[in-house]
């Protein structure tokens, strides 16, 4: 389940992944070929701040469009690869690979005349059965998102309201048994740039937020973090002349020694070939 979940964030959540990690597979400004993203874990002693390798993402690009993703540990070595292959321009095939780039599974996407996602099925690459599939249909301004598992079993239904641009700005999880998960609503900024994502609970409270701010050229600088009500995380973006982020701070904020405190738990350099 926890590869197919991979999948399911890579294509279908892209809000949702934005949001919980806007770098990412993000497609950066310019005519990029590939980047490194290093992630760093960021420990404290006597009151200074120690960062050390954690992880690495390489991404490749051709024409404007990735190719490649590749997860490296802490030595450069291999933990996990994603290769993508596109058909006029739309996403035709996803091919997971282990550490030892042994394929282990692969996502295909069916699409209709109207070049809408009709569903894309998951099956294993050894010997082609069928892990989960999902299809959709469409309603005019709401599309419903059908997931299934091996034996055809419906485990969660994903209800979206999309607005004139043909993005979703309110969605709606339940769970295969039809009892409700959660809910979301989408914002944007008079540019069209996610504002504020918001989830609810079935009494419809919100539960988290997490909020956009951008600067005078409409790059991202800062995402919030909110649980409650309360806010728990900072990230500070660091962005090159076009807007691609070089480097992404992350600050926990907590309630200490009577005053709010921003504490550094993880640093993300980047770094580009053009």
């Amino acid at each position: 389940m926890k590869k197919n979940a991979f999948f399911a964030v890579a294509v279908l959540s892209a809000f949702s992944a934005f949001a919980d990690n806007f770098s990412t597979g993000f497609t950066p400004a310019g005519n990029v070929t590939s980047y490194t993203k290093t992630n760093y874990s960021v420990t404290s002693k006597f009151g200074e701040y120690f960062r050390s390798v954690s992880e690495k993402e390489v991404h490749n690009f051709s024409n404007g469009q990735e190719t490649e993703y590749s997860l490296l540990n802490a030595k450069d070595e291999l933990i996990t690869k994603t290769t993508y292959t596109y058909n006029a321009k739309k996403l035709a095939s996803m091919a997971y690979f282990d550490a030892e780039s042994e394929a282990e599974l692969k996502t295909e996407y069916e699409y209709g005349v109207d070049s809408k996602i009709k569903s894309y099925t998951v099956t294993e690459s050894d010997s082609g059965n069928l892990s989960s599939k999902t299809i959709y249909k469409y309603e005019g301004k709401k599309v419903t998102e059908n997931h299934y598992d091996k034996d055809g079993k419906l485990y969660m239904r994903v209800i979206q309201t999309l607005n004139d641009d043909g993005i979703p700005v309110q969605e709606t999880e339940y769970n295969g048994d039809g009892t409700f998960s959660l809910s979301r609503n989408y914002s944007f900024t008079e540019s069209k740039k996610i504002a504020a994502i918001e989830t609810f609970d079935e009494e419809g409270n919100c539960t988290n937020k997490i909020a956009f701010r951008y600067d005078a050229n409409d790059f991202l600088t800062e995402i919030q973090v909110y649980e409650n009500a309360k806010i728990t995380e900072r990230r500070i973006y660091k962005n090159d002349a076009l807007g691609n982020p070089v480097r992404i701070s992350y600050y926990d904020v907590a309630e200490k020694f009577g005053t709010t405190v921003n504490e550094l738990s993880r640093i993300e350099d980047f770094s580009y070939n053009y």
